[in-house]
């Protein structure tokens, strides 16, 4: 029998047999390897929003510390906010080799239920931390608001050299427990 086909009849034979093995194969063992990939594949986006998640729950739920305890609401854990300033300030003075010239206590002024710490604090160091660590304290940090920035430059005379500062005033704002609520 096959051998009494013309070459045309024997090709177009081949051809069909070819994708019905390929069509064979696919359904037998490539739909599923791929299944299985894209399976895969969606265990491992689910696995990295997961642990994305765990460490964005404990941002929020510091987040939601400083809130409360900025806003005075009751069960709030007892933050001092200029402690946390210091803290953070002083930490990135050291991490990119700046110098915390003055961190004086805050100035207190009340406003109804509210009550404004002003903290003015200087550093010393080059300009790009220096503009870094301003932009932290107002974007990224949280605590407060940047209430004014002075950069002055001043001559040095014993290192023969000048030196770059940066006077920041800070504010946070609290809300004070009312005698009434």
């Amino acid at each position: 029998m096959w051998k009494d086909w013309s070459y045309k009849k024997r090709n177009r034979f081949l051809l069909g047999a070819a994708i019905g093995g390929l069509l064979l194969i696919w359904f037998l063992a490539l739909s599923n390897t791929f299944g299985l990939m894209r399976q895969c594949w969606d265990m491992e986006e689910r696995l990295e929003i997961a642990a994305s998640l765990s460490g964005g729950l404990q941002d929020l739920q510091m987040r939601q510390e400083r809130l409360m305890a900025i806003t005075g609401e009751a069960g709030a854990a007892e933050l001092d906010l200029h402690q946390e300033l210091l803290e953070r300030v002083s930490s990135y003075c050291v991490n990119n080799r700046l110098v915390l010239e003055e961190f004086p206590k805050p100035v207190i002024s009340q406003s109804n239920d509210f009550q404004v710490e002003t903290t003015i604090f200087t550093v010393e160091g080059r300009f790009i931390p220096l503009l870094r660590l301003v932009h932290d304290l107002e974007q990224e940090w949280g605590l407060g608001k940047i209430s004014g920035v002075e950069f002055a430059s001043r001559k040095n005379n014993r290192a023969n050299r000048k030196e770059l500062t940066v006077s920041i005033s800070f504010q946070q704002v609290k809300r004070i427990k009312s005698k009434n609520t």
